[in-house]
């Protein structure tokens, strides 16, 4: 339990320095004074396709503590990693920690538990109150996945509700420690995937692409033909600008560029596509449609009641008000320049909302991607 049993000198000491922290963090400490900080000189590769780690560290600590409690905040972009399919959280600087010497086991362990952006983990003894070993030293490794869209800068670490505790219970408190900006490389890298059943991907990139390699192509989508969107197949990929990418035969590969700041958006919106550069929720919106293969082959599918979340570099539909209330839009052929996207496939019998139906009654329907009387 802890408890913040602390003199009112004391209080007003510890007072300034968390505001002396928040304020200008990282800041060198007058001697004698203790802070929890995550520790200066990482720099994260954006888009690296393996874990990446900072570390938390107590320095000068005030008394002997057996126990702590920290709440991480992570930036958009930047997702705890699993390790053994548990948080990647682990006490790395052993010699911080006493050791049972019958089996070299440490006495203490972590406890992690993650709820949206905030990393809460939990420090005891589990057995007896063991002091730590020393009064300044490593406390914790995280492990994070880096999205390839983090521009330098963008990277800022909090870790609220410090707590620290002493063999009788009793510790400070501290509002925020707040990390320095991590240093970015310019260098990202993206990897596009597309099976050879669906075909179909939308993509977002946060640098450009030229040429558009083989076997892979790239459309917009900005413009209508009474029922049908018109997808016009592009030359280059522009970095921060959303796609559909279509590969008739799967498509795998990895891209690396320097990662376009200026460009830089989070949501960015071209013709009827948006893409997102962290991941967002779509809302249920009469506009919105998702790219998804329910069993019938890749469909843009309306947005239901509950609200869908789109990945980080991945795009959805905002159709106009025209051809809203379509349940679904279909990848069809054309015998044009334009590939189009419709409410139809190329073969069956299909209603004017996109239904498939092998008994049709009397009405009109669409047949090889015209309308019939029947």
């Amino acid at each position: 339990m802890f408890l913040n049993n602390i003199t009112k000198t004391f209080r007003q000491v510890l007072l300034l320095c968390s505001f002396l922290t928040c304020a200008l963090p990282l800041m060198a400490q007058e001697e004698g004074t203790e802070r929890v900080y995550i520790k200066e000189g990482t720099m994260f590769s954006p888009g690296r396709n393996e874990t990446q780690y900072f570390t938390v560290w107590i320095e000068n600590a005030a008394d002997a503590y057996v126990a702590y409690q920290v709440a991480l905040t992570l930036p958009d972009g930047v997702t705890l990693a699993t390790y053994d399919n548990a948080p990647d959280v682990y006490i790395a600087n052993k010699e911080m920690y006493p050791k049972d010497n019958r089996n070299g086991n440490l006495y203490h362990g972590l406890t992690t538990k993650v709820v949206g952006k905030q990393v809460n983990i939990i420090c005891t003894a589990m057995s007896g109150n063991r002091e730590f070993l020393n009064r300044s030293g490593e406390l914790f490794s995280v492990g994070v996945n880096v999205s390839p869209y983090l521009k330098n800068g963008d990277v800022v670490i909090s870790l609220k509700e410090v707590k620290l505790s002493n063999s009788k219970g009793t510790g400070p408190t501290y509002t925020e420690f707040t990390s320095t900006p991590f240093e970015t490389e310019s260098e990202s890298s993206v990897t596009l995937n597309i099976s050879a059943t669906n075909q179909y991907s939308t993509c977002m990139f946060p640098f450009d692409v030229t040429p558009i390699p083989e076997g892979l192509t790239i459309y917009s989508c900005d413009a209508t033909d009474g029922e049908l969107l018109i997808l016009e197949a592009q030359s280059e990929i522009k970095a921060f600008t959303p796609y559909i990418a279509y590969a008739p035969n799967g498509f795998n590969e990895t891209f690396t560029g320097l990662l376009n700041e200026a460009a830089h958006q989070e949501i960015a919106t071209a013709g009827f596509l948006t893409g997102t550069a962290y991941g967002t929720e779509v809302d249920n919106s009469a506009a919105n449609y998702v790219l998804q293969n329910q069993g019938e082959g890749p469909m843009f599918y309306k947005v239901g009641k509950t609200p869908f979340h789109i990945p980080g570099g991945k795009c959805w539909l905002s159709i106009p008000a025209t051809l809203q209330g379509m349940p679904r839009f279909h990848f069809g052929n054309t015998t044009g320049i334009e590939n189009i996207l419709n409410t139809t496939t190329t073969d069956g019998i299909y209603d004017l909302h996109g239904r498939r139906t092998d008994a049709p009654k009397s009405g009109i329907y669409i047949i090889g991607n015209k309308k019939v009387a029947r």
